[in-house]
């Protein structure tokens, strides 16, 4: 089996004498590889100094999914700085699915039904060779979306909080966050702010099922804004119930914060 599994690395990752020239051969030992475990999320980075596909020259990060035969697993690889790309093998070498986007945004997030019992090796790149930056990967075996302690808000709607650092679980991200919930009867666009004086907010939305549909860190940190660390998440909305999420990117969130959703009217 690692026989087989080194050789799907080397096809998968080794440089050719292409027209792309030369690429960084990676050294990776599958038995040392980061393990994602059920609703832990695991921070990397992707560099020039990562191995790269012999297909496009994608740098990549590689990790080890453990599972049960029969076992339903979603996987997501989430950034703010780049366009995240998921691939997943089985305990044979052979190709279970990939995927570039979610149905709500330029991250990568797949479900799928695990066909055997073994070690699963799931592969983490950007979407060419120019997507470099941090991102979050986790594994989740139920559904993230499900927030019995999430607090209802109304659309439009305020509401003011606080965080003291031991709130649910931000899906995704695994820190701990403000936990809201939403519903709609009809499609909406909605524009939902976050700011705290306290910490840098980033706010993060799901759908019922756990998907993610949109996310924001900065809405305009620059030195004309006075580096505005708040956050604004716009996205175009179904019917549905949806999960709002309140924490910070880098730092931990405790605090008070400020959370607004805003309805947009369609103009013809």
């Amino acid at each position: 089996m690692f026989r087989l599994l080194y050789l799907l690395l080397l096809v998968l990752l080794l440089s050719t004498a292409g027209a792309q020239g030369r690429l960084n051969a990676p050294n990776y030992y599958l038995s040392q590889l980061p393990e994602l475990v059920d609703g832990e999320a695991l921070r990397g980075e992707l560099t020039t100094e990562d191995g790269q596909n012999f297909k496009d020259g994608s740098y990549l990060d590689l990790y080890a999914l453990r599972g049960e035969a029969g076992q339903t697993v979603r996987i997501a690889a989430v950034s703010l700085e780049f366009d995240t790309f998921l691939t997943v093998y089985g305990p044979d070498g052979s190709l279970l699915d990939w995927v570039d986007d979610n149905p709500y945004s330029i991250d990568a997030e797949l479900t799928l039904e695990l066909p055997e019992t073994g070690r699963y090796l799931v592969v983490v790149s950007g979407y060419s060779s120019h997507d470099l930056g941090r991102y979050t990967v986790s594994m989740t075996t139920h559904d993230p979306a499900v927030t019995p302690s999430a607090t209802e808000i109304d659309v439009p709607g305020v509401f003011a909080g606080v965080l003291d650092g031991d709130g649910p679980m931000v899906p995704y991200m695994e820190v701990p966050g403000g936990a809201h919930v939403f519903e709609l009867t009809e499609p909406a666009a909605l524009a939902i702010y976050a700011a705290s004086d306290a910490f840098d907010t980033y706010v993060l939305v799901t759908d019922a099922e756990g998907s993610l549909v949109v996310e924001n860190d900065d809405r305009n940190y620059s030195e004309a804004s006075g580096y505005d660390t708040s956050s604004l998440a716009f996205a175009e909305f179904e019917p549905g119930v949806y999960y709002v999420y309140v924490t910070s990117w880098y730092s931990q969130p405790i605090g008070e914060y400020d959370l607004e959703i805003r309805r947009f009217v369609y103009a013809d």
